[in-house]
């Protein structure tokens, strides 16, 4: 009998995982890191990153082996697995070791922060004075309120508090107090907007969590519309920050007021200087998240300001890292899905082209086809269409959703009535059947399901204008439905056939 010959076993533990993500520049300074005596005392190690380098980034070569790496870094020492992941081990701590310092070193104020406790607990008062008037200027400079902004300037505050209390300084204490405590609440105020609009977009998908009841209370009880006036003392451009996240929160609560959504529109484009890009992508966003929940509500008239507001945001390089594009897939969806709409096929293909390529997951081709598998749809090739989505794998959630609705209209539109009524049973079992997805996203495919069967019976017993009639009234009193303009073209068209006999 033939021996069968085994691949050999690619060793891939967590400290190849984290090597893994470091871009080229970050291998190049790791290296650096590690030969300094001040991090690392251990020659061995650094011979073991030297080994590993070659195999960067996808380490998966055939010679990608424990015993070969040990054989490298020890070649006179037979191989000891317990040696082995002891260096892993040491190594992988200076990975992480790394991390931290290039995240502390991210963040010049936070590290000034670090310098000025330092001062402070070994009473040099003046290194300390220096540092804190440093601080206080450049805060003055500075051109961008970010995520962090209120919170580093809080804990400046707070150290100039503590500061004048060990100083016997009482006197001092309440303008630091009154700043340190007003940066909280504003900080609190950003991130209390965040995280009512993750958790609306949440709740939409999948099950009411007690987090959304829970900031609901908050709100409640804690009464930003009365404290707003408190901040009067801050300068034009902080105030307008603060009226930002009011009229965001209450179009969390109410996205259908028309004024304040013109409001916030306003509101952001007069910070969009002022915004730092991650600041200024999180509130256009929100703002598109509202148009969308106005635009699954039947009102199109923000189609064209939602395609706008992203092709702003991808013009303005918002999406763009290290000259790497990426956006994340249920954002590329909506995205995607808008531009199609409207009937930009040549924009949607360049920004397949752009965005797709981008994505790291395990699921970049299933993205890429089902984005294939749309175009080729809205284009009227629906047997192109078929083709790409007959290359996707239906393991994940948003995928299996598209795809179900996206096969059922491609099956009607080429009269597979059988295979067109199958998938729709299909689809309904496995909704029928999920734990996962909240009330609203199940009635609204569930809605889709049952008016599209009923679509394709009519077609097939040639119904009468009432029977048609009083379904497409059944459909537009839906609240929420799936595809609900296609459900109502297909209508109209089984109308203007029998009024043309």
């Amino acid at each position: 009998m033939a021996k069968i010959k085994t691949k050999p076993i690619i060793y891939k533990p967590n400290l190849i995982r984290l090597l893994s993500s470091f871009s080229p520049k970050e291998i190049i300074e790791f290296d650096k890191f590690i030969r300094s005596p001040f991090f690392n005392n251990q020659s061995t190690l650094i011979r073991l990153f030297s080994e590993l380098k070659k195999y960067y980034p996808a380490f998966d070569h055939t010679d990608f082996t424990k015993e070969k790496l040990f054989a490298a870094v020890n070649p006179e020492s037979d191989f000891d697995d317990t040696k082995f992941r002891k260096y892993y081990s040491n190594l992988c701590k200076l990975a992480e070791e790394y991390l931290n310092f290039v995240e502390n070193d991210s963040n010049p104020e936070r590290k000034k922060h670090n310098l000025l406790e330092q001062y402070d607990k070994r009473s040099l008062n003046e290194f300390y004075e220096r540092t804190i008037n440093e601080l206080n200027n450049n805060s003055k400079k500075k051109n961008f309120i970010s995520n962090e902004f209120f919170l580093d300037n809080h804990l400046i505050e707070e150290s100039q508090l503590f500061h004048f209390v060990r100083n016997n300084n009482l006197h001092l204490i309440p303008p630091e107090l009154k700043s340190s405590h007003n940066y909280v609440i504003l900080h609190l105020l950003m991130i209390t907007t965040v995280y009512r609009n993750i958790l609306l977009v949440n709740k939409k998908s999948f099950k009411d969590s007690e987090i959304f009841d829970y900031l609901d209370e908050f709100l409640k009880y804690f009464d930003f519309e009365s404290f707003y006036g408190k901040f009067d003392s801050m300068d034009e451009e902080l105030k307008t920050f603060v009226e930002l996240c009011r009229y965001d929160i209450l179009l969390s609560q109410d996205s259908f007021n028309k004024a304040n959504l013109e409001k916030m529109k306003m509101l952001v484009l007069k910070l969009s200087d002022s915004l730092n890009d991650n600041l200024f992508y999180t509130f256009v966003s929100h703002l598109n998240i509202y148009y969308l929940i106005n635009i699954e509500k039947g009102d199109t008239e923000y189609d064209y300001e939602l395609f706008e507001n992203y092709k702003f945001m991808i013009d303005k390089g918002i999406y763009e890292s290290d000259n790497v594009k990426f956006i994340n897939y249920s954002e590329y969806r909506t995205i995607l899905a808008i531009a199609l709409k409207i009937k930009k096929f040549d924009w949607a293909k360049d920004f397949i082209k752009d965005y797709g390529n981008g994505f790291k997951s395990k699921h970049r081709e299933d993205y890429i086809n089902y984005s294939y598998a749309f175009l080729n749809y809205e284009m009227k090739k629906y047997e192109e269409s078929l083709k790409y989505l007959s290359l996707i794998n239906l393991d994940q959630m948003l995928l299996k959703l598209d795809v179900n609705i996206l096969n059922a209209m491609i099956y009607y539109e080429l009269n597979y009535y059988d295979s067109a009524v199958s998938t729709a049973d299909s689809f309904r079992r496995f909704l029928k059947e999920n734990d996962v997805l909240s009330l609203e996203v199940k009635n609204s495919h569930l809605n889709f399901i049952n008016s599209y069967k009923a679509i394709v019976k009519h077609r097939e017993s040639n119904s009468g204008i009432f029977e048609l009639t009083k379904l497409k009234e059944e459909i537009e009193n839906f609240s929420i439905v799936r595809r609900k303009k296609w459900l109502l073209e297909k209508i109209d068209d089984l109308v203007n056939r029998i009024s043309k006999k």
